[in-house]
């Protein structure tokens, strides 16, 4: 007799299901969900949803145990500083650090970007990824219109050039 171990099946079944979500890209003009996220400054929660202020939003995910999305946080500074415009907003988003060694680490590095906290990893997924650096860019309806996981040289000059002919 074959007896089969539906416990194991389905457990399996889920993880494979989140894997295969988490791990899938995103689609330039793919339009995300609207989610909310605490400000790591003020504490208060902000809502991102389409028609945010009829802006562009600039997303860095990061943390500080990875340094190639410190790099990118860092870079994210260059950016702004050389791409000024009033209907872009930056945002950098710390993923699992505590929030008293974030406060520590970005007064000590001076960010100058608002940082919001993923410290539960659950926004993260939302953009199809389950790890740091990630840069999204978003417009005004939530649509994808810039994604990049990874940190190379070339990241800030694409990501200004990006930005420019976006407008």
């Amino acid at each position: 007799m074959i007896t089969f171990n539906y416990s194991f099946f389905l457990k399996t079944s889920i993880i494979l299901f989140f894997f295969a979500e988490v791990n899938g890209e995103i689609n330039i003009g793919q339009k995300i969900k609207p989610f909310s996220i605490k400000m790591l400054k003020s504490g208060k929660t902000i809502y991102f949803e389409e028609k945010f202020k009829n802006k562009t939003i600039v997303f860095v995910f990061f943390s500080f145990s990875n340094f190639d999305s410190q790099k990118m946080a860092l870079s994210l500074h260059q950016v702004r500083d050389s791409h000024l415009d009033k209907n872009i907003s930056y945002f950098l988003i710390n993923v699992g650090d505590k929030e008293n060694k974030i406060k520590r680490l970005a007064e000590q590095y001076i960010y100058s970007i608002p940082i919001l906290l993923d410290s539960y990893k659950l926004v993260l997924p939302t953009f199809k990824c389950s790890e740091v650096p990630l840069t999204v860019v978003l417009n005004d309806k939530m649509e994808v219109i810039y994604y990049n996981k990874n940190y190379n040289e070339n990241y800030v000059m694409d990501l200004i050039t990006h930005l420019r002919l976006n407008k």
